[in-house]
């Protein structure tokens, strides 16, 4: 499984090799600028960033403008919903915010309802 992630987040561009550059351009994999115009405005609709039928240049500024202020909402959303949510605690000297540990309410793993099996895709022993 290792080995599957890794080759994954090598795929996505998450994670780099050194030399690397030596055996690949990773920039001959990106679109050209006119196949991203093809696709843009209908892509914009999709994640909620233009209207459908809106036919107006792609504006980089606005664009990124339109992100920033996306996020500020976002932000203030989870700083608005921070004094009610109990599992999140934020250190007073350092600022770093950690999840407490979820504890299923009512005690003790719950186990009604699960039966061992055997047989193909099924894990014996575990």
């Amino acid at each position: 499984m290792v080995f599957n992630a890794l080759a994954e987040e090598l795929r996505t561009g998450d994670v780099a090799v050194v030399g690397s550059e030596e055996y690949a351009d990773w920039s001959r994999q990106l679109l050209a600028w006119e196949a991203v115009q093809e696709k843009l405005g209908a892509y914009l609709v999709e994640v909620g960033l233009a209207e459908e039928g809106e036919t107006a240049e792609f504006d980089a500024g606005f664009f990124r403008r339109q992100l920033e202020d996306k996020l500020r909402a976002a932000a203030a959303a989870a700083d608005a919903g921070y004094p009610d949510n109990e599992g999140l605690v934020i250190d007073p000297e350092s600022g770093i915010p950690s999840l407490k540990p979820h504890r299923r309410r009512g005690g003790g793993p719950r186990r009604s309802g699960w039966r061992r099996r055997s047989g193909p895709g099924c894990r014996s022993g575990r």
